[in-house]
C-alpha cells in the first residue's frame, strides 16, 4: 500500500499521473490524500487533540492550502470542512518577483537579460540566488531594516538595495492571497458554529514574518 499527498487545488490529470507513477513503482493499493488533511493527521498523532479544533495554514513552495479539523472528546472521529487551496500561490511566486527585479537591474546596467535564451527564465539563477535571498530576507528583516542584495551574472556583480518596506511591498500581493482565503475559511467555520482552538502554520513560506503579522489580527487564537 502507498499513500501519496497532493495540494488541494490539484487537477484530475495530475492525480492520474501520481497513481500511474505509483503503479509503475509496483504498488497496487494507492490512496491519495490532500496535504493539509495529512498535516492535521500528523498533528493528531503527536498531540493530545481531544476537543481540539485545528486550522491548518499550509504555505509552501508552490501552493497554498487550508484545512479545518474538529476532533471529539476522545481525539478521534474528526469532522472536516471542505479544504481550500490556491495552486498558484507559494514561495516560487516570491522567487519570481525577485528574479524579475534582478532582471530589470541587469538589463538596465548591461543591456542584457539574465537568461541568454530569448524570452526565457534562468531557473538555476532563481534557485541559487532568488530562493536563498528570499529565505535570508525572511529572517534578516526581523532585526534590521535594510540590506544590499548582490548577485553575480556572467562574472559581474549587481546590487539591489532592499529595505524592509520595499520587501513587504514586493511580497504583499502573494501573502494577501493567503489571507483572503483564510478569511473565507474563517467565515465557513463561523457559519458551522465551530470554534478554533489551535492554528498550525506549516510550509517554508509560512515563516515569512509578514504572514504572522497579517494573520494574527484575524485569528481567534495566536498562530
Amino acid at each position: 500500500d502507498v499513500c501519496l499527498t497532493h495540494p488541494v487545488d490539484f487537477p484530475t490529470y495530475k492525480k492520474e499521473i501520481l497513481i500511474e507513477a505509483a503503479q509503475i513503482a509496483g504498488f497496487t493499493k494507492i490512496k491519495l490524500l490532500m496535504e493539509p488533511v495529512a498535516a492535521s493527521m500528523g498533528f493528531s498523532n503527536t498531540t493530545n487533540n481531544a476537543n481540539q479544533s485545528v486550522l491548518i495554514y499550509d504555505f509552501g513552495g508552490g501552493t497554498f492550502d487550508l484545512a479545518f479539523v474538529k476532533f471529539d472528546a476522545t481525539g478521534d472521529n474528526p469532522i472536516t470542512l471542505p479544504p481550500k487551496g490556491d495552486a498558484n500561490c507559494g514561495g516560487e511566486n516570491i522567487d519570481r518577483l525577485l528574479y524579475d527585479a534582478w532582471d530589470k537591474i541587469v538589463l538596465q546596467e548591461s543591456g542584457e537579460h539574465i537568461s541568454t535564451i530569448p524570452d526565457s527564465v534562468d531557473y538555476p539563477f532563481i534557485k541559487a540566488v532568488c530562493m536563498k535571498r528570499k529565505e535570508y530576507l525572511s529572517n534578516y528583516f526581523k532585526k534590521m531594516s535594510k540590506w544590499d542584495l548582490k548577485a553575480n551574472v556572467r562574472g559581474r556583480v549587481y546590487t539591489m538595495p532592499m529595505t524592509k518596506d520595499a520587501w513587504t511591498n514586493m511580497i504583499y500581493p502573494i501573502v494577501e492571497k493567503t489571507i483572503l482565503l483564510t478569511k473565507q475559511m474563517l467565515e465557513d467555520i463561523r457559519n458551522e458554529k465551530f470554534t478554533i482552538t489551535k492554528v498550525i502554520l506549516i510550509g517554508g513560506s509560512s515563516q515569512i514574518p509578514l504572514v504572522t503579522e497579517l494573520l494574527t489580527p484575524i485569528l481567534p487564537v495566536e498562530p
